[in-house]
């Protein structure tokens, strides 16, 4: 017997060049040697088939019934997702017949089951929401007997957040018994009837060295009757015979449809020059983008007349006239906030644009636009930033300054008096930071500043009023008390930051 026995013996220095050399010669035969692909030779029947086209799958097969493996994940993504949206929540798609074939394809047969078909019933709201079970069917569209969708389910809770008068305590859940499924809703009423009244303290013009009450009542009823609508009234005190109030309702799902309807009303005394009544009655839907909500549409017609009620003085020397003014426009609002009613973060859009003809001496073609943009910043736990920006402009051959637009006071330019400023252009933008140290308590400072233009008959004008202030809200058991100091400082109104000139707001907030 021979042993014989074989020692190879390799220079230190030549190993690595020996490792490549192994490298180079065993791993890519063990590459190619890999006896599967990603393609796929796959085969259904005539149902399955139509099922794949109506879910805008095939587009992923071509001709020969070739796929790649990434691309029969998206076909059963397209398949349940078509299927869960039209009835079959319970859907399965899948292979059957698996083999590897010569061309080294995996070949198989496409299978599907719908499941039972399922159908809407009746909502079931959990809780004390205090509004009718109908109007939330209307509003989110879902009706007993129409086929079941889980995007239609996604898009209720979405539009569940936009409401102001009703809150959900937790997503909707939905309950299958047999071939019905039922959505719930687990809500809660939120207090959205508002009243609250503003006392000022301002220069008396007319009366060196007094002070003038000047004042605001708002009422605000929301949800009346359990229905969703709405009436608010407004009553402002702004000089000593200045005096407007402003009256809306809103009334949605007119015919148990989602189309809404509403009015307004506004009055103008201005002391004792004229007076301006305005009306418009209003037809809105809401829209959709995919499953979230994308804001609401309207339709408008306006009519505002504007009556002298001076004649001592000839009108052009004051470049204000007897007017009517009927037009037509559109709107459009979108809110995306996460508190409606103390908001720290989102969006608000609103614009509204609308044209007519207005009579005066002659009958003349007048438009008008507007807008407001708001971005609330959450800057820290306890801090945000608000920004906004409005705008708007009036075109017409002859303005008068009795139909300018009015600005000036809390809602537009703080630091000055309500309704200050006559304006054909403006352009006002406002940084708000605020510190809360409640829900619904915080410190604030301010700064708002505009650029206002007019042209009338009897002159032409510019001005940039700045506003400075800063303020308080707190929130208490019975309301929300505010209080607001702010200057101002304008060339056209003579009027600079000063003590004397400065604006105090007091203000209560009460919501049941």
């Amino acid at each position: 017997m021979y042993n014989c026995r074989l020692n190879i013996c390799i220079n230190p220095c030549y190993l690595p060049f020996v490792c490549i050399l192994i490298i180079l010669l065993f791993i890519p035969p063990l590459l190619r040697a890999q006896p599967y692909t990603e393609k796929l030779q796959l085969q259904c029947d005539s149902i399955v088939g139509q099922v794949l086209q109506a879910a805008g799958a095939h587009r992923y097969l071509n001709a020969r019934g070739q796929t790649t493996v990434a691309d029969w994940q998206t076909i059963q993504n397209k398949v349940l997702t078509y299927a869960e949206n039209n009835g079959y929540p319970f859907a399965e798609i899948g292979l059957t017949d698996l083999r590897v074939n010569e061309n080294r394809l995996i070949e198989g047969r496409i299978t599907y089951c719908s499941g039972t078909l399922i159908r809407f019933d009746t909502l079931i709201i959990v809780g004390q929401g205090g509004v009718k079970p109908v109007l939330l069917q209307t509003m989110l569209s879902i009706y007993p007997g129409e086929l079941f969708s889980q995007a239609a389910v996604r898009q209720a809770e979405e539009q569940l957040k936009t409401l102001t008068f009703l809150r959900l305590t937790r997503p909707p859940d939905v309950l299958f018994r047999f071939d019905r499924a039922h959505l719930v809703l687990h809500v809660e009423p939120v207090q959205v009837n508002r009243f609250d009244g503003v006392v000022g303290f301002l220069p008396n013009q007319e009366r060196q060295g007094s002070v003038l009450l000047t004042g605001m009542v708002n009422l605000e009823l929301g949800n009346l009757f359990n229905g969703g609508k709405s009436l608010r009234a407004e009553w402002q005190r702004m000089r000593a015979a200045t005096q407007s109030l402003r009256i809306g309702y809103d009334h949605p799902l007119l015919f148990r449809t989602r189309l809404g309807t509403g009015f307004q009303v506004n009055f103008l005394k201005e002391d004792t020059t004229f007076f301006n009544l305005q009306w418009q009655g209003q037809l809105s839907y809401p829209l959709m983008w995919g499953q979230h909500p994308a804001g609401k549409v309207g339709f408008f017609v306006r009519n505002q007349t504007s009556v002298l009620t001076d004649s001592s003085r000839r009108s052009t020397e004051r470049g204000i006239a007897n007017t009517r003014f009927l037009s037509y426009g559109i709107s459009y609002r979108f809110s995306r906030l996460d508190n409606m009613l103390q908001p720290q973060r989102g969006w608000q859009l609103a614009w509204e644009a609308g044209a007519g003809n207005k009579t005066a001496a002659v009958r003349t073609p007048q438009g008008f636009a507007t807008f407001h943009v708001a971005r609330f910043i959450a800057t820290g736990k306890q801090t945000a930033l608000m920004l906004r920006t409005t705008g708007g402009i009036m075109l017409g051959q002859s303005l008068f300054l009795n139909e300018l637009f009015r600005l000036g006071g809390l809602q537009t330019l703080r630091g000055f008096n309500e309704n200050d400023f006559f304006a054909s252009r403006y352009l006002i933008g406002t940084a708000e930071y605020r510190l809360y140290f409640e829900e619904s308590s915080f410190l604030f400072a301010f700064t708002d500043y505009g650029r206002l233009a007019g042209q009338t008959p009897a002159q032409t004008f510019t001005d940039s009023p700045l506003g400075l202030g800063f303020g308080i809200n707190i929130s208490t058991t019975g309301g929300i008390f505010s209080l607001t100091y702010a200057m101002g400082n304008s060339a056209r109104l003579q009027q600079s930051f000063s003590l004397e000139q400065s604006k105090i707001h007091f203000g209560y907030v009460s919501r049941f």
